[in-house]
């Protein structure tokens, strides 16, 4: 009898553990309770700066109603329409049916996605619901959102005068600070917090970024210049006698000569440097059937057919362009060997503007198509910006207009 005994209660202890094991696999998939359903207070913000602080977006939804007593876990996400939610704006709510968010909150975040001011961006949004443990996954339905992200003040303080200069031994004409500065020294302003420009840079050199020429007393610069990766890329400041600080060491340049763009976001207080594929001369010239000369190219263009420089990177000239026709930019007048041209000139609207970029002989690339002038022929200013931003992974060398 003390056998049997025994023996059964080794059975009674197995069907105990089997049944606590069979009770822990019931939490981790539990059977599916309901999709959550999200609603929005709004799907249009426009909101300003100062409503910075202010809750502009309010999301409440069901409950999913799983079938084990649990925490649940919310995960809100916000991205832009196309994305598929692949690299969302998120926050994790754990047993509430609620997220706010302040203007300030989606407004630094659609900034650094590199949204633009003052447009419009379609976006969505949706929670996903699940147990602690992530298990149970419910999407909920999508709400469409459309967003106009506000200018908040600048994180460094924009140049009052307007303008920026290069300086410094990675120039090529060294630490001279001379008023007015060489048109090749200056910046290019994108918009009214943006500043960028395509200067010559001595491998390894250092320089300055000066709001004022031949003063010294008023620059921009980095609060440290011996951090990895400074040469291209990092943040900057502003200093003058009444605003001491740290920024007080110079840029530097990457390592090898050759031409690179600068830009200066005053906005973020960030800088880039990356290289750049062109030529850089005094002047470029244009030459074609779309001019009084056609396909003419002498080593003493006609000033009807010479740009002249703004500064740094834009180009511009006004002459009669022959309606429909074709034309090239050459940075060198005399010489085929290097020219600026089009990647496609069937795209719409070439003749009006676009992209465009650099060959010669030891560069081949898929810059060989010709400019087109517009329908009709008249007056027209081309207007050239070396450093205005192009599409990534492109290669062109800026953008142009003819209007």
């Amino acid at each position: 009898m003390k056998l049997f005994s025994k023996f059964f209660g080794v059975l009674a202890l197995a069907s105990l553990l089997l049944t606590a094991c069979d009770k822990k696999d019931v939490v981790d998939t539990a059977a599916n309770g309901n999709a959550p359903k999200l609603e929005s207070n709004t799907v249009v913000l426009a909101p300003q700066a100062v409503d910075s602080l202010r809750t502009v977006l309010s999301l409440r939804w069901t409950n999913p109603n799983y079938s084990v007593n649990m925490a649940t876990k919310y995960v809100v996400e916000i991205d832009s329409v196309g994305k598929n939610f692949s690299s969302p704006l998120s926050r994790e709510v754990i047993n509430g049916n609620a997220a706010d968010f302040t203007a300030k909150d989606l407004n630094t975040w659609m900034l650094s996605r590199g949204w633009a001011f003052n447009v419009p961006v379609s976006l969505e949004t949706r929670v996903v619901s699940s147990y602690n443990n992530n298990n149970e996954r419910l999407v909920s339905n999508v709400i469409p959102i459309r967003m106009t992200p506000y200018r908040t003040p600048p994180r460094v303080v924009v140049p009052a005068s307007d303008s920026l200069v290069i300086t410094g031994a990675a120039t090529g004409d060294g630490w001279a600070n001379a008023n007015p500065a060489p048109v090749k020294q200056k910046f290019s302003k994108l918009d009214g917090t943006t500043w960028a420009g395509i200067f010559l840079l001595t491998g390894g050199q250092e320089f300055l970024i000066l709001p004022e020429s031949g003063n010294w007393n008023k620059k921009y610069a980095l609060a440290d210049n011996t951090v990895a990766g400074v040469a291209s890329s990092g943040t900057f400041g502003y200093k003058d006698p009444s605003t001491p600080n740290t920024y007080d060491a110079n840029f530097k340049a990457p390592a090898t000569t050759g031409y690179y763009r600068i830009e200066l976001d005053f906005q973020t207080g960030r800088y880039t440097i990356t290289p750049w594929t062109g030529m850089l001369t005094p002047n470029f010239y244009v030459t074609g059937a779309a001019t009084g000369d056609g396909w003419a190219n002498s080593s003493t263009p006609p000033a009807t057919q010479t740009f002249t420089r703004i500064n740094s990177s834009e180009y511009t000239l006004t002459t009669t362009l022959q309606g429909g026709q074709e034309f090239l930019i050459l940075p060198i007048a005399g010489s085929w060997d290097q020219k600026y041209a089009l990647k496609d000139n069937t795209v719409a609207g070439i003749s009006a503007g676009g992209e465009f970029g650099y060959k010669d002989n030891t560069t081949p690339n898929t810059y060989d198509s010709n400019f087109k002038a517009p329908a009709t022929t008249g007056t027209y200013t081309i207007r050239l910006n070396l450093a205005q931003r192009v599409t990534p992974g492109s290669n062109a060398s800026g953008r142009f207009t003819i209007q």
